[in-house]
């Protein structure tokens, strides 16, 4: 006899498997829509890739960690700690789901929430 027990502990914000294409298309289906899409280089912020866009017209950047070096373990462990990462020499808040941290540029855009909302859920 088989018995196989699943526990949703470190499942749920799992999406280690995930690209920044993903998050793209995930926006996309929820039915936002998303502009001047560009590819960023993650290293200058201990990141492995990212993209810059616009949501809903609503300035923002995604960053992927992927942690495989003991260097960026200590960066992704702090940016989950602090919920902040240092972009062009600047500290900012960012929100934290999985393997992914989100920075919004302006943060009196109205669809500011509902973009975080939608973050979360990815």
């Amino acid at each position: 006899m088989c018995l196989l027990v699943f526990s949703c502990k470190g499942v749920l914000g799992d999406n280690s498997k995930k690209d920044i294409y993903a998050v793209r298309i995930y926006f996309e289906d929820a039915g936002f829509e998303v502009a001047d899409f560009a590819k960023l280089f993650g290293t200058f912020v201990g990141a492995h890739t990212g993209f810059r866009a616009k949501i809903n017209g609503c300035p923002l950047r995604v960053y992927k960690f992927e942690p495989y070096t003991s260097e960026a373990k200590k960066i992704f462990s702090e940016v989950k700690e602090k919920s902040t990462l240092t972009i062009e020499g600047k500290t900012v808040p960012v929100i934290v789901n999985g393997s992914f941290a989100l920075y919004i540029e302006d943060e009196g855009h109205p669809e500011k929430n509902k973009i975080v909302k939608t973050f979360k859920k990815f």
